[in-house]
């Protein structure tokens, strides 16, 4: 049955070029945040999701 879940070749590697690209936006929000500073509620907020979506997405793709 595993056959069938698996992710396919193409599928896996689009996945881990989007985790990289997603890392290197992140990477670039914080340099924006450490020049101009962290305003308000809604850059937390963005940062804290932001974080927490690249964790789950790692580990799918470690746990596949």
């Amino acid at each position: 049955m595993r056959i069938f879940t698996d992710l396919s070749a193409p599928l896996l590697a689009t996945s881990w070029a989007l985790l990289v690209l997603a890392v290197l936006l992140t990477a670039a929000g914080w340099v924006t945040a450490r020049r101009h500073g962290m305003r308000g509620t809604a850059a937390w907020c963005t940062c804290v999701l932001a974080h927490v979506l690249l964790a789950l997405q790692l580990y799918a793709l470690i746990a596949l």
